[in-house]
């Protein structure tokens, strides 16, 4: 049976054991292709990994969907989106978690960058080739400013501030209101209904 389009998760599924693509899968994968099949890798990790386990020729003629979800690449429809954490709820997160664990050590993935806050021997114990950026903590508490512009570029509507809604931390913290009526949305999203269908 053709399928049009195959998704793929990558550990435990398409990669072994030892993280490789076996010879097996890797035939199988491009049989489908030829047959005209479309490929969706679908992964919690982030691009530079995907590159790091993917042939140049898989990585041509698949879609990635990055970060469980958060960043959708897909050359074939022009689809690039990625939708982050808002810069307050950033801000929350970590001042929680020191607060319960001052030498706690975090980091965080923006856009294919990894942040920390303190140099570490990641290799040791995640088995990471690459090493994260150490960041101070009030760049971190910062990041994704821009995430304000977000919802706008998906056709959400501004609706209106609440303003100190949320005492945290010693401090009042806004909250924007988006909204998205059914008859935008289907203006807003025809074009990814339209590309998802002549993808497949």
């Amino acid at each position: 049976m053709n399928f049009p389009i195959i998704v793929l998760d990558l550990d435990g599924t398409l990669l072994n054991s030892k993280k490789e693509i076996s010879k097996r899968n890797y035939n199988a994968i491009m049989n489908c292709s030829n047959m005209g099949m479309k490929f969706i890798f679908a992964t919690a990790r982030p691009p530079r990994a995907v590159r790091s386990f993917i042939s140049e020729d898989m990585l041509n003629l698949g879609s990635f969907i990055y970060y469980n979800g958060a960043y959708i690449d897909c050359k074939h429809t022009g689809i690039n989106k990625y939708i982050s954490i808002e810069s307050e709820v950033t801000a929350e997160l970590l001042d929680y978690c020191l607060h319960c664990n001052p030498d706690l050590d975090l980091s965080l993935e923006v856009k294919d960058e990894w942040m920390t806050l303190m140099e570490y021997d990641y290799s040791a114990v995640i088995q990471v080739k690459d090493k994260p950026s150490v960041k101070p903590l009030e760049e971190l508490r910062r990041l994704d400013t821009k995430s304000r512009a977000i919802p706008e570029k998906l056709g959400f509507k501004r609706e209106g501030e609440l303003r100190d809604y949320e005492y945290i931390n010693g401090r009042f913290i806004d909250r924007t209101i988006y909204g998205l009526k059914a008859d935008e949305w289907r203006t807003e999203y025809s074009f990814f209904c339209k590309d998802i269908r002549s993808y497949c």
